[in-house]
């Protein structure tokens, strides 16, 4: 099943729909491969001990960046099972999307991505990623 001829447009509603599917595979199995782009990653940090005051730390999630890319494969068959639409389908919207957003990147100095974080350019054109607040 193919998905809308909507999909193959990157409309603010399917871009947050295609932000939402990356979110969720990001979260679930802690990497998220963008292709064109890079790869996110979840990482967890240790609890910690402040002697000084007497407090421990809970360990903390960290969302990282890497312009390396890594086989997106599970990805789109997670984007197949949630949208009801083929390989193909999710491929092609995937594709769309990680262009569009490499554009946007390219264009302007943070592209929030919603649940995730912020894309970064630096003044040298470095792309880094500013995560947002995780449970």
């Amino acid at each position: 099943m193919a998905l809308p001829l909507a999909l193959h447009t990157c409309t603010a509603y399917l871009c947050a729909a295609m932000q939402k599917q990356i979110a969720s595979y990001l979260f679930l199995h802690k990497v998220c491969p963008l292709p064109g782009l890079g790869t996110l990653s979840i990482t967890g940090s240790e609890a910690g001990y402040d002697f000084s005051n007497k407090v421990f730390t809970a360990p903390k999630p960290a969302i990282y960046f890497e312009q390396a890319e890594t086989d997106a494969s599970g990805l789109l068959n997670y984007i197949s099972s949630k949208t009801g639409g083929d390989k193909d389908a999710s491929t092609e919207a995937l594709t769309r999307f990680c262009s569009d957003l490499k554009r946007k990147i390219a264009d302007q100095t943070e592209v929030h991505l919603n649940s995730i974080g912020s894309f970064v350019v630096d003044a040298s054109g470095a792309i880094s990623f500013k995560q947002d607040d995780l449970p």
